[in-house]
């Protein structure tokens, strides 16, 4: 996403009462960032998963 990240995103959402009832599943690519999977929860995210690596 060119003008935010999936956090602000979520965070936007739920602000708005007619989408913060939402459930939202975070899909990312941050494997090891511990940080953002507890950001989004703190933020109301239902499920956070990551992507595998590509394979080379």
């Amino acid at each position: 996403m060119p003008r935010m990240d999936g956090l602000e995103l979520l965070s936007g959402m739920q602000k708005d009462p007619q989408l913060e009832g939402l459930p939202i599943a975070m899909l990312t690519s941050r494997g090891g960032a511990d940080r953002h999977r507890q950001m989004a929860y703190q933020l109301g995210a239902r499920g956070y998963f990551t992507k595998p690596a590509p394979v080379r």
